[in-house]
């Protein structure tokens, strides 16, 4: 039997009902115990406004229109109700009720069963095999704190050693060696004696030994008992102590027997008279230079200083120029030269010079005939060939002394100022073997007793053709005519 109801109990049902058959499955006939039917419905209407328009049917939303115009609630949003007497009662049962309703529908989102999504089957394509990275090399543990002790080699000297081993190995005699010792020892010698501090003999020796041998400085540096570092350091003061008394060993002569027994040497080889000395140039191999590499290539193809030396009778250096590189032409580099100046200015004179036909003839150098046409010219040619051979002599002399400038050790690892500076001093150091008769391989040879050289002085001051016919005309014409006078006696 159904009990009574008030009006608003059944309206609420009903809405209740009819809302139960729509989405929502919550009974608010289940909440209104112990609350007012007024403030359950209410609560209702807010909640359900709450709900998106999009989850709303028709229906739902034409009784929520129906308790709300029921009730007397003109405003979804409005917080009084008719019948309350007082916003503080209603406030009191808002609050409990609507988190009710918030975790019943919290229960039925729970119940909902959600379709498990499938898992997509990702297709793996096969991979190539990673190559294995290399072993990491492994390096040696460095021990820390454990100084390398300094190992002091034997150094060499000329103590314990002959004469002739001297010779053999420095290319100098002991007397020499000792000579030039005294004359650089102010600029070689240790300012100390501390730290076994190399002395000036071992570094002069040293350095001979490079220059003589013609090895790397590795090679050289063992042999004399110091680092190749150590021996790289001290080569350049050597060097240039060396080179600061060039001129008490290469020059000219300064008085007049000098000039005289240069002139009288030259006579003694072909009869040539007032010769000076026989110029010519010589190539010294060097690596290729780093700037302006193409101008040190010479002719036969390899990289070179052209080095202009001017010789006497016995193979002495009397003038060097060696700051040109190998592509320079010779005579553009005795135009260059101080001798070439000294000739033209008056400074020196009293004699001529020889040189090849590469030359261009002057009235103070001898040039070969180019086309010989008469005996006389061809005694001449021969004369002047056997002359200008000292000077090919001395190259070969001064590159079998020091094979540091010969081509056939390799060149010289050096830039082409290094160069010029160590044929300086190999130059000055064959003057010193000269002055002390060392033995050489090349003899200069010399000609059956000839007459006195005549005492008259040559004439330079004509053309270069003029000076030359008459050399030919006053020493090979009367020559010619001799053998002539010979040829016809042993006729009759």
């Amino acid at each position: 039997m159904r009990t009574a109801r008030s009006d608003g109990q059944s309206a609420a049902l009903a809405v209740s009902d009819r809302h139960n058959n729509g989405s929502s499955k919550i009974n608010i006939g289940r909440l209104a115990s112990g609350v007012g039917t007024i403030q359950v419905v209410f609560c209702y209407i807010i909640y359900s406004n709450s709900i998106k328009k999009s989850n709303k049917t028709k229906k739902e939303r034409a009784y929520l229109d129906g308790c709300e115009s029921l009730y007397g609630v003109r405003h979804r949003h409005t917080w009084l109700a008719k019948g309350t007497s007082s916003t503080s009662v209603f406030m009191e049962a808002f609050g409990p009720i609507m988190l009710l309703l918030l975790k019943a529908e919290q229960e039925e989102q729970r119940k909902i069963k959600r379709p498990k999504r499938r898992k997509e089957l990702k297709v793996v394509l096969p991979q190539k095999p990673k190559p294995k990275p290399p072993p990491a090399p492994t390096r040696k543990q460095q021990v820390l704190g454990v100084r390398r002790p300094r190992i002091f080699r034997e150094r060499t000297g000329l103590e314990g050693m002959t004469d002739e081993e001297v010779v053999e190995r420095y290319h100098l005699p002991k007397g020499a060696i000792m000579d030039l010792y005294e004359l650089i020892r102010v600029d070689i010698d240790p300012l100390t004696q501390r730290s076994h501090a190399i002395p000036g003999m071992v570094k002069l020796l040293n350095c001979l030994h490079f220059f003589t041998s013609g090895s790397f400085q590795t090679k050289a540096s063992a042999v004399g008992g110091v680092s190749q570092s150590t021996f790289s350091r001290f080569l350049v003061p050597v060097i240039q102590a060396l080179k600061k008394h060039v001129h008490l060993f290469i020059g000219f002569p300064t008085d007049k027997s000098g000039w005289q027994s240069l002139k009288r040497g030259f006579y003694q080889i072909a009869g040539l008279p007032h010769v000076i000395g026989a110029v010519d140039c010589t190539h010294v191999a060097l690596s290729a230079p780093h700037e302006r590499e193409e101008i040190y290539r010479n002719k036969k193809g390899y990289h070179s200083v052209n080095v202009q030396i001017i010789a006497d009778s016995h193979c002495k250096i009397l003038s060097l120029f060696s700051a040109f590189p190998g592509s320079s032409n010779e005579s553009f580099i005795l135009r260059q030269s101080s001798v070439y100046e000294g000739f033209e200015s008056g400074k020196i004179g009293g004699g001529w010079l020889v040189g090849g036909s590469f030359y261009t003839s002057l009235p103070w150098l001898l040039t070969p005939v180019t086309e010989p046409s008469t005996d006389a010219d061809k005694l001449y040619n021969e004369a002047q060939s056997r002359t200008c051979s000292v000077i090919e002599k001395t190259f070969k002399l001064l590159k079998t002394r020091f094979k540091c400038l010969n081509k056939s050790g390799g060149g010289l690892q050096y830039d082409p100022t290094k160069v010029s500076d160590i044929i300086v001093a190999c130059c000055i150091l064959h003057n010193i073997a000269v002055q002390h008769n060392v033995p050489a391989d090349y003899i200069v040879e010399k000609s059956r007793k000839l007459a006195k050289m005549p005492n008259t002085e040559p004439e330079l001051s004509d053309s270069a053709q003029a000076v030359r016919s008459r050399i030919i005309k006053n020493y090979f014409s009367c020559k010619c005519q001799k053998f002539r006078s010979l040829y016809s006696l042993k006729g009759h």
